[in-house]
């Protein structure tokens, strides 16, 4: 769901974070742990990550996570990097775009 969803309600950023606490996320393994990816996605798993994909050959591990936990996650081995993951919504076929 995203935010055009609740166009005409008045709702603060604040609020919204309470509304919608898990965001996507997308998990870089580590190069060194990329054999082992399976287990970094359980421990992710674990720590109350909701893995959607594990996307072994490049080493990257896809889901929704509590921004609250952001920092939990990053702590668990094998995990290079995290960042926030983007939505995209196509428009529709008959759609007039220039």
């Amino acid at each position: 769901m995203d935010r055009d969803a609740f166009k005409g309600i008045s709702i603060t950023l604040d609020k919204w974070d309470t509304l919608m606490p898990e965001i996507p996320l997308n998990v870089v393994v580590s190069p060194e742990y990329q054999h082992d990816i399976l287990a970094v996605s359980q421990n992710l798993h674990a720590a109350g990550f909701k893995v959607e994909q594990t996307l072994d050959i490049i080493g990257i591990i896809t889901g929704t996570g509590d921004r609250d936990k952001l920092d939990e996650f990053a702590r668990i081995d094998g995990i290079q990097a995290i960042e926030e993951g983007q939505e995209y919504q196509l428009a529709p076929p008959e759609s007039n775009i220039h």
